[in-house]
């Protein structure tokens, strides 16, 4: 496929280098601040299993007592 060149620019090659190099700054800085909120995301998210790990053993580790006392009431 041919591209079509216009024949004349309307718009100043400098100003749009200098918008280009402007947008390429901003999406650089959209990639690093998302990198760095994938790895805020990750670590909260093996925090929260952590304490999610210690919620449910810390109930298991109620129940064990509790139970074996009802097992003991029943016979």
């Amino acid at each position: 496929m041919i591209r079509l060149r216009p024949k004349n620019i309307q718009q100043d090659k400098e100003r749009l280098y200098g918008e280009t190099l402007q947008l390429k700054q901003m999406v650089n800085g959209y990639r690093e601040e998302n990198l760095r909120l994938k790895t805020k995301v990750s670590n909260l998210e093996k925090e929260a299993a952590k304490f999610e790990r210690m919620i449910q053993e810390s109930a298991n580790a109620y129940q064990g007592p509790k139970d074996y006392m009802n097992k003991t009431e029943v016979r």
